[in-house]
């Protein structure tokens, strides 16, 4: 899920952003319900499934196996897309954008003994132009993973489960669209709309995809039908720009 542009830095009032939301009647969730391509660790770090999907590599000859009852779990998810613009717009032409989702899971409790803990990283590799400011100039743009970083990193957070895994903390470079806004059946769509509102994502730099800033996230699920979400996250990731391999981030506000 690709946001639409940010207004300038300058324009960018609030250091911090601040968002809760009660879910009734959901399933719990354990993983996270962002569209991005290929992202499909446990938000928590924890990995439930001790056997890996094969994918496109296999089993590495048993390593991948091993690595994951150790604790560890490592992907890769390569996604493409090819868009032309046959009439209207600024111009007629055609884009390809790809990207490179990657990154490692740990259990903790696996790992090193640390009960309920976790950690994640993941990172993009991102190539090809923006369709939508070249040929389109659309509001919400097109595509869903072009991303003009080039190379960032996205996720770095530990996790924490508390009370029988009822409470989940995590704290660390976070997104707020992995928490809120997104949907489980949004990456079946190419649009960039379903996640994060254009309204917002058009006017605030808010750490959604493909920009991270520190954070802090916690959800409570007192049962299997309810639970609540809250967190804190800065308030400015940083321009979408190559450059900015994730660490541009400002909590100080305009």
């Amino acid at each position: 899920m690709r946001a639409a542009k940010s207004l300038p830095t300058a324009q960018v009032t609030a250091s911090y952003l601040l968002a809760g939301c009660v879910l009734v009647n959901g399933r719990q969730h354990s993983e996270s319900a962002s569209p991005r391509p290929g992202y499909d660790l446990p938000s928590d770090g924890k990995l439930e499934n001790p056997v890996p999907r094969a994918g496109l590599t296999g089993d590495w000859g048993g390593l991948r196996t091993r690595l994951v009852d150790r604790g560890i779990s490592p992907y890769a998810v390569f996604a493409a897309e090819v868009f032309s613009n046959v009439d209207g717009g600024f111009r007629s032409g055609t884009s390809s954008p790809g990207l490179l989702d990657f990154g490692v899971g740990m259990d903790l409790e696996k790992l090193i003994g640390w009960k309920g803990a976790g950690f994640t990283a993941t990172a993009f590799a991102a190539y090809g132009d923006d369709g939508s400011a070249k040929y389109i100039g659309d509001f919400n743009v097109a595509s869903n993973l072009f991303s003009a970083t080039d190379f960032n990193l996205f996720n770095l957070f530990f996790s924490q489960t508390f009370a029988d895994e009822s409470v989940f903390l995590k704290v660390g470079q976070i997104a707020a669209d992995d928490d809120f806004m997104g949907s489980d059946t949004a990456g079946l769509f190419l649009n960039s709309a379903f996640g994060p509102l254009p309204t917002e994502s058009g006017n605030v730099a808010a750490p959604i995809f493909p920009l991270t800033a520190p954070g802090a996230f916690i959800r409570i699920t007192p049962s299997e039908t309810f639970s609540f979400h809250t967190g804190i996250y800065a308030g400015d990731s940083g321009p979408s720009q190559s450059g900015n391999h994730g660490f541009d981030w400002r909590t100080g506000g305009t």
